[in-house]
């Protein structure tokens, strides 16, 4: 659900969320910071235009995300991947990504062969990884096919 903060300070306490209700005090343990959140519609984040939040991002605990979209903060529950199962495409990306990567740092790690593959692209060395990579994923996804 969205919900509109209003912060005000008070003793610390444990986060605690109850679906059931209209207003909530989200109590944050760790920075004795209270949000009095109100319901607004069904999605789970917050919006607060708080000076408090101005400018901050990251997460609290690992139980809240805090972002930036524009000229808004929004809060939201940190997102859970435990029961996150990638597809066969998608684990067939990684795998072309993992073994790219390891031949880029072979390549680069290696004076003679970086330079070699600098004077073959005809880049400066600091564009030379990106298209290194690309080079070598467009290698292996044709190789896997």
């Amino acid at each position: 659900m969205i919900l509109r903060l209003s912060c005000v300070f008070q003793a610390s306490f444990v986060a605690r969320y109850t679906p059931d209700r209209c207003r909530k005090h989200l109590h944050l343990s760790d920075t004795g910071i209270t949000f009095v959140i109100q319901q607004l519609s069904d999605n789970p984040m917050a919006i607060s235009t708080n000076i408090l939040l101005k400018g901050v991002k990251g997460t609290i605990n690992k139980q809240i995300v805090i972002r930036q979209f524009g000229s808004k903060t929004v809060l939201s529950g940190y997102p859970n991947f435990s029961n996150y199962k990638p597809s066969a495409r998608q684990q067939r990306r990684n795998e072309i990504m993992r073994l790219a990567n390891e031949e880029v740092r072979s390549i680069k790690a290696d004076k003679a062969l970086r330079e070699a593959a600098q004077l073959r692209l005809n880049l400066p060395s600091n564009k030379l990884h990106h298209a290194l990579l690309k080079e070598c994923m467009l290698r292996l996804d044709s190789e896997v096919e």
